[in-house]
């Protein structure tokens, strides 16, 4: 049996994080959990029976984060100080700090975790904060490797384009480093439909695997060696996507990128920025009917928003992409997410179960959907969907729906969260 990592979840939000490493497979247990959100820290409750610490992160010491002796620091820290539309002051802005004291701690600690996984919006990659940490990992000793992803790259057809950095202690230089990565074989993924073996699947993802790990897995493979951030000076990583420009990101897609209305995101923006995935399952698998009677929820309630339709992503239950969804769903006109267009030719919102089935959580699943799901696709992920999924069920406890899209707007997808997190124990190269 494999001793499960202890992880350091800071940030916490809803859970985000802890599912996607609850669906990596690889068994974890979290010690602690940190977020000042008291809203977040409602819903985190209500899904895993605990509330994450809602104190100062900066208080923690340096001795304190030691006597953890976590095998894993998990980080989704505040995107305000990076975003477009925020005020850019980055690592001068007081939401930065958090984030700057732990890169300080990892510098003076004498068991800093073996693996490290911090996600953010793509903007973070261009910051003296991003600098700060990166410096403080190479002088540590770890292998750091950065990327920029979105559900789209494992077939989810939402684009929320995040920076994703992954930082792997080398122990043969911090021999004070923790020695708890497991010897024995990493233990297989959930059962996922039956699959043929596929060439060029990586080691670490195995062929019984749902066809989203092995998509995801090929497209980390596609990437190059050198898919490393840049020196510090730079602060630029080669696997980043120029905005304004097109490019390929090892997919064998095209897309056009253009600055985002919304939190200084990329795969929103009025339908300005469109992101197809090759294979994408059908958005109608993750909608219900049952929603389309929910009157809170057609447009025509909004008169504001009535009249701006030709500037909104609107799409139906055969399309195969969405926009990203932003804490300013259903308060924005543009640049907050997609509408859906309903079977009767009206338009309405997406109910808050459906962006956290397209975030990947094991939210339940639709009792009527507007596309039955094939048995060869794993969408949506539910505990009561059989083949399963390991874990702990969406729970938004008592929490209100304008504060359910907001708490959704600020997390991010589980499953990319799940095969990075595998990738970074059981496939990263430490070269």
């Amino acid at each position: 049996m494999i001793t499960p990592l202890r992880v350091l979840e800071f940030f916490s939000g809803i859970g985000g994080m802890r599912m996607g490493l609850e669906l990596s497979g690889i068994p974890t247990h979290i010690v602690c959990a940190f977020d000042t959100n008291t809203v977040a820290n409602t819903a985190y409750k209500a899904s895993f029976g605990e509330t994450p610490r809602a104190g100062d992160i900066c208080s923690l010491t340096t001795k304190k984060l030691d006597a953890w002796d976590a095998d894993v620091w998990t980080m989704s820290p505040p995107c305000q100080p990076y975003t477009r539309l925020g005020n850019q002051r980055d690592h001068l802005d007081i939401r930065a700090s958090a984030l700057l004291c732990l890169t300080q701690r990892i510098r003076e600690m004498c068991h800093p975790p073996r693996y490290i996984l911090l996600e953010n919006v793509h903007l973070f990659q261009r910051s003296v904060s991003f600098s700060m940490l990166y410096s403080a990992l190479l002088e540590k000793g770890y292998t750091v490797r950065a990327y920029l992803i979105s559900p789209v790259d494992c077939g989810v057809p939402n684009s929320r384009l995040r920076f994703f950095l992954l930082a792997k202690l080398r122990v043969a230089s911090a021999p004070l480093a923790p020695q708890r990565e497991p010897t024995q074989p990493i233990p297989p993924l959930h059962p996922g439909p039956p699959l043929p073996v596929q060439t060029g699947l990586p080691r670490w993802a195995d062929p019984a695997a749902p066809m989203w790990v092995q998509t995801l897995a090929r497209f980390l493979a596609s990437l190059p060696p050198s898919a490393a951030p840049a020196p510090p000076a730079e602060v630029v990583i080669p696997a980043a996507i120029p905005v304004g420009e097109e490019t390929t990101v090892g997919t064998g897609r095209t897309e056009e990128v253009e600055e985002a209305e919304g939190d200084g995101d990329l795969g929103c923006g009025g339908g300005s920025y469109r992101l197809h995935a090759v294979g994408a399952t059908p958005l109608g698998i993750f909608m219900d009917r049952r929603n389309d009677d929910d009157r809170s929820l057609w447009l025509e309630t909004y008169p504001a928003f009535a009249a701006r339709v030709q500037a909104m992503d609107l799409v139906g239950p055969q399309d195969d992409h969405t926009c990203c969804f932003t804490k300013g769903y259903t308060k924005l006109a543009e640049g907050a997410g997609s509408v859906f267009r309903m079977a009767n030719g009206n338009l309405r919102f997406f109910h808050p179960l459906e962006i956290a089935r397209l975030h990947c959580f094991p939210a339940p699943p639709p009792q009527d959907p507007y596309v039955p799901r094939p048995p060869s696709i794993p969408w949506p992920l539910s505990p009561e969907d059989p083949p399963g999924m390991p874990g702990h069920p969406l729970d938004f406890g008592e929490v209100t729906l304008r504060q359910r899209y907001r708490l959704l707007g600020n997390s991010l997808n589980s499953a990319v969260v799940g095969v990075l997190f595998r990738y970074l124990v059981a496939g990263f190269s430490m070269e």
